[in-house]
């Protein structure tokens, strides 16, 4: 089966769409649990955003698309645009945005 030059790079830019927003929504959630927990909770809540690093897929899926687009000649802005959403797409998931929502 023979695909277009842009595959790689469309299905990169969606999963990590995906995973943007599902990170987000996961983010939220998790700050609205923090606000409702007390005292000892509260020391070990990180321990509860590393059962969601698993969702982490999208983001490493979107980047390996990525970089087999890079091998496709696509334009660079593409190239780039797929190549970022990738790597917020995994950030979001490492990173502790649920704190900047309290």
């Amino acid at each position: 089966m023979k695909f277009d030059k842009l595959f790689f790079s469309r299905c990169s830019i969606f999963l990590s769409l995906v995973g943007i927003i599902i990170g987000l929504y996961i983010q939220y959630h998790l700050s609205l649990r923090y606000e409702t927990t007390t005292g000892k909770s509260r020391a070990l809540y990180t321990l509860n955003q590393l059962a969601y690093l698993k969702f982490t897929f999208f983001g490493f899926g979107a980047l390996i698309l990525s970089i087999i687009s890079a091998f496709k000649k696509i334009k660079k802005r593409t190239f780039f645009l797929s190549l970022s959403l990738s790597l917020i797409s995994i950030l979001i998931y490492i990173s502790d945005l649920w704190r900047l929502m309290i």
